[in-house]
């Protein structure tokens, strides 16, 4: 189970104020008033979907995706309101017990680059195709695409379509 702090501002912005399309950056006076005073703390993404306390507002974080450390880590936010479906590994979760159309999503509070980590790509030598195609589609969503960056590791992957989005990191993407 996550732990928690207290946070000072209870006002929550809509949603669409967090980001624009535009300004590829996060606003961080927006974050600190749509926090209700909690934080929660987790070891992995798994962890965080398997939260018992689920707060509108609030703030998730995860120190890793599949492991702590492993570079996946990411903060997130609770929508009880949110329907859109999740699909690209990163940017959306379901907490547990929840799938569909059914309200209740985690919702990735974005920086200002797009880690393949945080989408789960493991740069083990594993296939990452999936993951890493899903961390690019999400950069690519907005009118001005996200750079997307590429920890050091061994990321094998094929087939990607890339339209608008710039790669950057030290790494090794056999083919």
């Amino acid at each position: 189970h996550g732990k928690y702090c207290k946070w000072t501002n209870t006002t929550e912005p809509s949603a669409s104020a967090l980001w624009s399309d535009a300004t590829p950056t996060i606003n961080t006076a927006s974050i600190n008033a749509l926090v209700p005073n909690i934080i929660y703390t987790f070891a992995t993404v798994a962890a965080m979907q398997s939260a018992s306390t689920l707060i509108d507002g609030a703030i998730y974080n995860t120190l890793g995706y599949y492991s702590r450390g492993d570079g996946g880590n990411a903060s997130y936010y609770y929508s009880s309101t949110s329907t859109t479906i999740p699909n690209d590994s990163g940017s959306l979760f379901y907490p547990a017990g929840i799938s569909g159309s059914n309200a209740g999503r985690f919702v990735w509070l974005r920086q200002k680059d797009v880690n393949v980590r945080q989408f789960g790509c493991k740069g083990d030598g594993s296939d990452d195709t999936n993951a890493f195609q899903g961390a690019i589609g999400y950069a690519e969503s907005f009118t001005n695409a996200l750079p997307v960056y590429v920890p050091p590791g061994k990321y094998v992957v094929s087939g990607l379509t890339l339209r608008k989005t710039g790669i950057y990191g030290n790494c090794t993407l056999p083919y």
